[in-house]
Parts: structure tokens; C-alpha cells; sequence
């Protein structure tokens, strides 16, 4: 899809935004669907303590804000609402932070697994 949409349909000189979003959408769709089954499963676990729910959720928070900004992209830059880009540059740092922050504590989380 990507390689048809880059050579086709926005071309090489024009940001690839529709498979940001597509792929946005698409891991937001796992990440759903990982915390269902977390939640849907048999055995009582504590998410919390979970590695993988930590990354979940950090893909999660990721994604949901990097796909509205997306969904916002051509708005945004047909009024020039954000010409030097600012807006997109601290939305997608913040975001970075907290999924950065996430696979942290999964690693931590996953670390105190093994010792113990």
C-alpha cells in the first residue's frame, strides 16, 4: 500500500500521509484489541505489572494523538493554522514522551520479572 501510494497517488515529493494514518489506525485497532483480551482473560492479572500492557498503552496514546493531527493535516495546512509547524512539533514530542515512557516502565517491569 505504501509503495502504491507513494508512487501514485501523492507522489514522491508530497508527504505519505495516508499510510501514517492507515498505520496509526491499524495499531490503535491491536492495541484495542490486546487490552480486551487482557481484560477478557480466564486468569486474574494485574495489569499494571504487565510489561506488555505498558507498551500497549503507550503505542495507544501514541497513535490516537498522531492520528488526529493526521486526520487534521490537510486543514491545518490548507489555512496555514500552523505554518512553521509548531503545533506538530510539540504534539508529536509530547507524544514521543509518553510512549518513550511507557516502553520504560515495560522494561523496568520486565526486568523485575526477571530477577524474581
Amino acid at each position: 500500500f505504501a509503495l502504491t501510494n507513494l508512487l501514485f497517488v501523492q507522489g514522491l515529493y508530497k508527504l505519505n500521509t495516508h499510510f501514517i494514518k492507515y498505520s496509526a489506525a491499524l495499531l490503535i485497532v491491536f492495541s484495542i484489541y490486546y487490552f480486551v483480551d487482557l481484560f477478557n482473560s480466564a486468569t486474574i492479572i494485574h495489569p499494571l505489572k504487565e510489561s506488555m500492557f505498558w507498551i500497549a498503552m503507550g503505542l495507544l496514546f501514541f497513535n490516537l494523538g498522531s492520528l488526529a493531527y493526521n486526520l487534521a493535516f490537510d486543514y491545518i495546512l490548507a489555512n496555514q493554522k500552523d505554518p512553521k509547524a509548531l503545533l506538530f512539533i510539540s504534539i508529536k514530542k509530547n507524544l514521543i514522551y509518553i510512549l518513550y515512557s511507557c516502553i520504560i516502565i515495560s522494561i523496568v517491569i520486565a526486568k523485575k520479572c526477571k530477577i524474581n
